[in-house]
């Protein structure tokens, strides 16, 4: 094998565990910086292993679903060049990196508190479930994503041994629902006159229907998220100005990113969040405006 035929392939097995969608398992670090337990070492390395860990595990999972849909993928304009569907990875290939992925990910959860590992197995339970069982279940599937997301989240907070508030729980719920509804909606106008749909399941959804959930789902993002910088951090009543400023931003960007998924045509809306500078820049807003709260 030459050396420009082993780097296309290395390449080709990155993308195949896609880099780019690893940014939703920050997740994993939103509890223990809400409440500022983020300065023990060794605390933040084993928020590291974990991070690591639920990277590895979600690119396991992306790379199961590629190799089931991989037929389904040459009928999209963009998904035919995934590396499986494309054929630059076999389907044994992509085996054996999920046995390697798994391999890692095994060995590094014991650097991590054992009840945290059980929420990264239910993760991969889930993930393993909707790919082969409920992907084509209307809703219910846009749930079960949504509730990776909650899994990611609790399974930071047990790793900093933290109690996470059910109102944050929610919020976080509400919000991967708003985000996955919005993508749901994009796909479901942008194929609305194929005769052929790149998810099998959108042809059970109706427009006005998804589109009454991502702004539903949008507002009980919002108000779950006032609410628990009003109730704070571990269920107390103490006000911080701070935290109860970042709503602005936080509100904002889900205003802006509904607005703009609404008039992009793309199928992949919450690729928005990442090129957007006015989003990315309500982000950064209301990232500052957590850590003043944590500082002062």
């Amino acid at each position: 094998m030459t050396n420009s035929v082993r780097k296309f392939r290395v390449r080709a097995l990155w993308m195949l565990m896609r880099p780019k969608q690893l940014v939703k398992n920050l997740l994993v670090f939103a509890a223990p910086l809400a409440t500022g337990e983020f300065t023990d070492l060794a605390t933040i390395f084993q928020l590291l292993c974990g991070f690591v860990i639920f990277c590895l595990l979600s690119s396991t999972t992306y790379i199961m679903n590629d190799i089931n849909d991989r037929h389904a993928d040459l009928l999209h304009p963009g998904k035919k060049q995934r590396p499986i569907a494309s054929g630059q990875i076999t389907v044994g290939m992509s085996l054996v990196l999920t046995g390697y992925l798994l391999s890692i990910a095994f060995a590094l959860s014991f650097l991590i508190p054992p009840q945290a590992s059980v929420f990264a197995l239910a993760y991969l339970l889930s993930t393993t479930l909707y790919t082969f069982v409920f992907k084509e279940v209307p809703y219910f599937e846009m749930i079960l994503l949504s509730f990776g997301f909650v899994l990611r989240a609790t399974y930071g907070s047990l790793i900093a041994n933290l109690a996470p508030s059910r109102l944050f729980i929610l919020c976080i719920f509400c919000g991967s629902l708003f985000v996955v509804a919005e993508k749901r909606l994009a796909e479901k106008r942008r194929f609305s006159s194929k005769e052929w749909w790149p998810r099998k399941v959108l042809y059970r959804y109706q427009l006005e229907h998804l589109l009454s959930l991502s702004i539903s789902s949008g507002l009980l993002f919002i108000i779950t998220y006032a609410g628990w910088t009003v109730l704070g951090t571990n269920g107390n009543q103490d006000l911080d100005i701070w935290r109860l400023a970042s709503v602005l931003p936080i509100g904002f960007a889900v205003l802006r990113f509904h607005k703009l998924a609404f008039q992009d045509k793309n199928d992949a809306p919450e690729e928005i969040l990442l090129s957007n500078k006015l989003t990315l820049a309500s982000c950064g807003v209301w990232l500052t405006l957590n850590i003043l709260a944590v500082l002062t």
